[in-house]
């Protein structure tokens, strides 16, 4: 019973990182669900939990999203979704805790490095406009970007349950507006994880008991997302810059701890 409420108190505060900043819910929520439950189900637990808190708040703010960057994030995760599940299937959990670690940690100081040295907090300019021809697109070093981050969230998604690592990093480096940030990665949440949730299903299978424990911590979930939902009106671009870079950094060393 204890470590139920544990478990859901993870989730709520994980839920309301989601709500109030766009991403944080597999960041904060996996590295200690990992401690709980000391299985690789949590993963696929982490995915399902959030594609339900996207559910919900996407229809909220969705004439915020920049369609045309979602567009190519998609299309890059077709390609990483199946990376991250060989990932996924072969890999150790211990593997699994240590890559996670080096991951946001290796970005997040590349980014907070670069802030020092820039010292700017300016909102980026929008993305360019998508277009519908490929070679046009990768033409474009942004939108070749865009097309590498979507293939490294959907290989997260798959193998560690966390597309929004690179997501984060990527939007925090060019500044974008919190609105965008948020609404944007929202949507393609839901998206990656279908596509994830469906391929994990054919081939890895998802359990029945990591439903039943998805379903117990659900109204943890929700409850986050509404609290989450609030706060983000109360949040200032440089806050939102600062609690996303504070959120990486803790989770990084934390299961860089956890790791060995």
């Amino acid at each position: 019973m204890t470590e139920w409420i544990f478990a859901g108190l993870i989730v709520f505060v994980a839920s309301v990182s989601q709500a109030a900043i766009g991403f944080g819910f597999a960041v904060v929520a996996t590295p200690f669900l990992l401690l709980v439950f000391n299985s690789r189900d949590v993963i696929q637990m982490s995915i399902i939990l959030s594609f339900l808190i996207a559910v919900i708040l996407t229809p909220r703010i969705k004439d915020q999203i920049n369609y045309d960057m979602l567009k190519r994030l998609i299309i890059g995760s077709i390609i990483g979704v199946p990376i991250g599940l060989v990932f996924f299937a072969y890999v150790s959990l211990g593997v699994l805790k240590f890559s996670v670690s080096i991951v946001i940690l290796t970005l997040t100081f590349f980014l907070v490095s670069r802030w020092f040295k820039e010292k700017s907090f300016e909102v980026g300019k929008d993305p360019v406009p998508f277009s519908t021809s490929l070679v046009n697109w990768l033409k474009e070093p942004e939108q070749r970007n865009e097309l590498l981050v979507g293939l490294c969230a959907g290989a997260l998604t798959t193998s560690i349950g966390m597309p929004g690592v690179p997501l984060a990093l990527y939007f925090a480096m060019n500044n974008t507006r919190k609105d965008v940030v948020r609404s944007t990665t929202l949507a393609f949440f839901i998206v990656v994880y279908i596509f994830s949730m469906v391929t994990q299903a054919l081939t890895v299978k998802i359990s029945l008991p990591v439903i039943i424990s998805s379903a117990y911590l659900a109204p943890a979930a929700v409850a986050g997302v509404y609290l989450g939902h609030i706060l983000f009106d109360k949040i200032d671009q440089r806050m939102f810059q600062i609690c996303t870079n504070i959120i990486l950094i803790i989770t990084g060393f934390y299961m860089l701890i956890k790791s060995f």
